[in-house]
């Protein structure tokens, strides 16, 4: 150790206390010896612990780093000194002696070290075999851990002690002060200088090293010390996102690189300040934001490719989850983890839509087409014969029991069904005005519909469907349609005996074409009452079932999930497949009943502008004084009130209106932690009055939480916070907030 091998005192051959006139002595008889070039007897220089390269101008070196008290000190820390005769005196003749006299006159300090208190009896020798381990443990080509902790524990606690006045004494003049908190960090700053020129890959061992020990200026240290391994963190995440950039297909690389280098030296800082430390948890957040973004820039570099980039990009996602520490950094690892497996599990659907691209993507076409078509009879007809090739290539590539592929059939079922239900229902069109301006005209054209409704209601048989919709829906609409046919005298032949899975032969009838008979006075009249009843019912039945269609119709939508729900990169996955309502096209009967009328307030539904203050009575204006911003995504199920209270003011210094399914960015944030408080609900009315004592408040689902911990908004030189959060409305609590009370929430 150059602090010790190159010290002064030892330069000269001194001990620490040595009066100044027998130093300048010592000086001027070393000088006369190395100019005769004689060799010098023996003295406090110690050969034993390494070599001593002495000539005029070190000496004349050593002799100007002893001039100044600071330097003096300094010095002394890492020599020795004899603070007690009886023990110490034989010592330093055995260090002048041969190593195995060394070793075992150094046991008796090693005994008097043992000891938990120091004392003035053996103050000396906790400072003595602390240079001795110290010097040990830098002389072989790598540091030996084991030695440089036991020396600089000793040392510690030698600093630490009440005797360290008496040992300055010995260094310096009485006229010179200096606390412990400056000697302790002297001597660490030496350590740590020695350490980095040898090996700079043990300096986070040698900091969880100092976390062990106890003394007065460990906090001080550590905190000045581990700004060190920030800025280096801070570096290598700019660096890895400007290489990100540059080339996303090595994201993975880059994300991984930077956890497995990073991961020891966050450790280390927590060690250093604690988990809940601001330093600590800015820092980590921002290291896993990094390795997350990596895995996103992965996934979609690779994902509509032949490589699957999931299992990777779910590797950078976990990891980047260990080091997630804030509230937002935690909800923005979890959800992008859980959006990423929703992705992986879909694997097989998606495998599934490979095979079978080409025909869905025409079968699709056919969809989109005939929505824009009339709803006629024919049309249904053309719809099926257009369809089916297509859909008879997917069941051979997928099988007659494929969940997507019966999806599918049923889907082109139930569009034509409800063409043939919409000219049925035409035909029905003022029927009592039709029947009495033209009879035989009216009642030909509905036996037409009927008929031709009937064939393609055997056509649409042959399909494929769901078995909840065919015994329910589709049966449903084909026995009515029969009903009315049979009351009408239209023939209801069936579709024969070919397979639903083989394009069906024409429909045949008994008769070539229908004929009518006017009615006659008698037993064989036609039953008109029953006949009309029967007419009127279906018209009515199938008007319901259409409006419940359309409503069905209205109310289905794709939706969309994103791996990133923080508005730096978004992963989609949509819904590809045009799957069935079951409700659409089928006669429900209950359709036409109206729920009982029932009292309803006049502020249902009210919800008030994005952006709004509504407690702004209740805490007072709000502070817009930064330049952070905080983005609020609400897709529960509740209009919310988000909250910042702030931690130093100890009051709640924004309120802002988030309407549900909406985004909404709250803008000019001072710099400081804040708590994230939410008060959720629905039908907002001006008029009640809050548990603040001011007016406005929800009339439903109405509950309050808070998000875990503080969050830390900067705005400085440095830059300014961008955050996201995404609420959910919370019942129990979550991994990220919880439930609070009224009272806390309106705490100003």
């Amino acid at each position: 150790m150059e602090s010790v091998l190159n010290n002064p005192y030892r330069i000269i051959g001194i001990l620490v206390g040595t009066s100044t006139k027998e130093e300048h002595t010592k000086t001027k008889k070393l000088k006369m010896y190395i100019e005769a070039e004689q060799e010098v007897p023996e003295d406090f220089s110690f050969p034993i612990i390494g070599s001593l390269n002495r000539n005029i101008d070190a000496v004349d070196d050593a002799i100007s780093k002893l001039n100044l008290n600071n330097d003096r000190v300094n010095a002394s820390l890492f020599w020795f000194y004899n603070g007690n005769a009886i023990t110490d005196e034989p010592m330093f003749d055995a260090l002048k002696s041969s190593k195995e006299e060394a070793k075992e006159a150094i046991y008796v300090w090693i005994k008097l070290a043992a000891a938990e208190e120091v004392t003035k009896r053996n103050a000396s020798a906790f400072q003595n075999l602390s240079t001795l381990y110290l010097n040990s443990a830098f002389k072989k080509a790598t540091i030996t851990k084991k030695n440089l902790e036991k020396g600089i524990t000793l040392k510690l606690k030698f600093l630490e002690s009440d005797f360290i006045d008496d040992f300055i004494k010995f260094s310096s003049d009485e006229t010179y002060k200096v606390s412990k908190e400056a000697l302790q960090i002297q001597f660490l700053t030496q350590v740590y200088y020695e350490i980095e020129k040898v090996d700079k890959n043990i300096v986070d061992w040698y900091l969880e090293c100092i976390t062990k020990i106890s003394f007065t200026a460990k906090q001080n240290y550590l905190n000045d010390f581990v700004s060190k391994p920030i800025d280096h963190i801070k570096t290598k995440i700019d660096e890895t996102k400007s290489k990100r950039k540059e080339n996303p297909s090595k994201a993975y690389d880059l994300g991984l690189s930077l956890f497995e280098n990073e991961n020891e030296r966050i450790n280390t800082i927590q060690n250093i300040l604690g988990k809940s430390n601001i330093q600590f948890t800015s820092i980590t957040d921002k290291l896993s934001d990094e390795i997350l973004q990596c895995g996103i820039v992965y996934f979609k570099k690779y994902r509509d490719t032949n490589t699957d980039s999931s299992e990777k990009a779910m590797d950078l996602f976990k990891k980047a989850k260990k080091l997630a520490v804030g509230s937002i950094a935690i909800q923005r690892c979890r959800e992008n983890t859980e959006h990423l497996q929703e992705w992986i599990d879909e694997k097989p659907e998606r495998e599934k839509h490979n095979k079978i691209s080409a025909d869905l993507t025409a079968l699709i076409e056919i969809l989109d087409k005939f929505d824009k078509k009339a709803e006629t009879i024919e049309n249904a007809r053309a719809f099926i014969n257009l369809s089916k090739p297509h859909l008879n290539n997917i069941k051979n590539t997928l099988g007659a029991t494929d969940e997507m592929y019966l999806k599918l059939s049923t889907r082109v079922a139930s569009q034509a069904q409800s063409f043939i239900i919409e000219e049925v229902n035409n035909a029905q069109d003022n029927f009592e005005y039709k029947i009495a301006v033209d009879r035989y005209g009216t009642l030909n054209k509905i036996k037409t519909a009927l008929r031709m409704g009937w064939e393609v209601t055997n056509l649409i048989g042959t399909l494929d469907m769901e078995g909840d919709y065919k015994t329910g829906r589709f049966n449903q609409n084909r026995n009515a349609l029969k009903n009315l046919c049979v009351q009408l005298d239209v023939s209801t032949p069936s579709h024969g005996s070919s397979s639903p899975s083989t394009t069906p032969r024409p429909l045949t009838s008994p008769r070539t074409s229908p004929t009518y008979t006017p009615p006659k006075s008698n037993s064989e009249d036609i039953n008109w009452g029953g006949w009309i009843f029967g007419i009127i019912l279906f018209i009515i039945v199938i008007k319901s079932c259409r409006a419940a269609s359309k409503n069905d119709d209205d109310n289905n939508s794709n939706h969309e999930t994103a791996v990133d729900s923080n508005a730096i990169e978004t992963i989609n996955s949509t819904a590809a497949y045009p799957y069935v309502d079951s409700s659409v096209a089928a006669i429900d009967t209950t359709a036409i009943a109206m729920p009982a009328e029932q009292y309803s307030s006049e502020y249902i539904g009210n919800k008030l502008e994005n952006g709004a203050s509504p407690l702004d009575n209740c805490f007072g204006s709000g502070d817009y004084q930064g330049n952070a911003t905080l983005t609020i995504k609400n897709g529960g199920s509740s209009d919310a009130i988000i909250c910042l209270y702030s931690v130093s003011k100890d009051r709640t210094i924004r309120n802002e209106y988030v309407q549900k399914n909406s985004t909404f960015k709250m803008s000019s944030i001072a710099q400081g932690n804040y708590k994230i408080r939410v008060f959720y609900g629905n039908d907002w009315n001006p008029n009640i009055e809050n548990s603040c004592g001011t007016k406005g408040n929800f009339e439903s689902d109405v509950n309050f939480s808070e998000f875990d911990g503080e969050e830390y908004f900067e705005d400085s030189s440095r830059g300014f916070t961008n955050a996201t959060v995404t609420l959910y409305t919370v019942a129990n609590g979550n991994a990220s907030s919880s439930t609070i009370d009224q009272s806390t929430f309106f705490n100003k």
